[in-house]
């Protein structure tokens, strides 16, 4: 079942991590312009921007990381060389990453973007802040349907701090 999924899935799978791998450069771009605006406001220890930036960095790493196996696992699969014995493996490795481990960084991430821009007025406006916070507990939350809407919301403040600091 994992083999045909991986099979079948190939070119979604590979795309998938291909968008990734050319927008990680782009999210490290804005992890220290982030880093930047909070830690103006922090003015001293910098922690909140600190934190930011680690937990934005390492949500990359997991995610990169967790993609390329997944596209091995497809590419092997494409290549007709992934076994029944090897299948599950990439699989619930490529989901377990990529998923469940981005989900925890992503929560420190969004939990420092939150409290610096509710305790400073940094990046995000107050109330956003919140729903940010909010976003940040929901990404701990391990049911799929919360995961997907938390992603999805988290999306659209991620477009909306792009937009912010770009003006």
């Amino acid at each position: 079942e994992i083999q045909t999924y991986f099979t079948d899935n190939y070119a979604n799978v590979v795309t998938g991590a291909f968008l990734v791998f050319i927008s990680t450069p782009f999210w490290f771009i804005f992890n220290g312009v982030l880093f930047a605006a909070i830690r103006a406001k922090e003015e001293g220890a910098g922690r909140l921007g600190v934190t930011l930036a680690a937990a934005g960095s390492a949500a990359a790493a997991i995610t990169v990381a967790g993609q390329g196996i997944g596209a091995m696992g497809a590419i092997r699969a494409h290549e007709g060389t992934l076994t029944s014995t090897l299948a599950p493996i990439y699989f619930d490795v490529f989901t377990g990453m990529v998923y469940t481990c981005t989900a925890v960084v992503a929560a420190a991430f969004l939990f420092a973007l939150a409290s610096a821009s509710l305790r400073y007025g940094a990046v995000l406006p107050r109330p956003l802040g919140g729903v940010a916070l909010v976003l940040a507990a929901a990404f701990l939350i391990p049911i799929p349907a919360v995961s997907w809407a938390v992603v999805s919301i988290g999306v659209l403040i991620v477009l909306y701090a792009s937009v912010a600091l770009y003006r």
